[in-house]
């Protein structure tokens, strides 16, 4: 990895990268947290009728050129769809520094296992860019997550 691809990882360590936005405190609803399937920390926020609002995960993507790569995103409403019984949410999202561009897909799916539980899926792809050309793709496939309704 050159040296373009080391100041597209240190962007993203920046914080610059999370131009979606982290979750914000929490407001009437109900809470969840849990972890992932790569052990990364999740929280959702759902509204008084039990409709996901918003989620945040970190997470871990594998690089085409060997190398990971760490982030985090979040989910903001309006989610493409949010009932009681499941969601769904697709994002795009960039961050620049300079010459460097890193764009971003994130899909996250969530069903309600029961009233303290939801579990779902989360897959993200991030591009980077050096001077408008592509050097780096890395992935983050099938990643489970399960979530436990906090207690106020």
């Amino acid at each position: 990895m050159g040296g373009s691809a080391k100041g597209a990882l240190a962007l993203a360590s920046c914080g610059l990268a999370m131009l979606v936005g982290a979750a914000p405190a929490a407001a009437a609803g109900q809470r969840y947290e849990g972890l992932t399937s790569q052990e990364q920390t999740m929280n959702l926020h759902a509204n008084e009728r039990g409709a996901a609002t918003r989620a945040f995960l970190f997470w871990r993507a594998d690089c085409r050129h060997g190398r990971g790569f760490r982030n985090s995103t979040a989910f903001r409403a309006p989610l493409d769809r949010s009932g009681p019984s499941r969601f769904h949410d697709r994002r795009r999202y960039s961050a620049e520094k300079g010459d460097l561009k890193a764009r971003y897909e994130a899909e996250i799916d969530g069903v309600r296992k029961s009233p303290r539980r939801f579990r779902g899926t989360f897959e993200l792809t991030v591009r980077f860019f050096d001077d408008g050309v592509k050097y780096e793709t890395c992935r983050v496939r099938d990643v489970r997550w399960s979530l436990t309704r906090v207690a106020r």
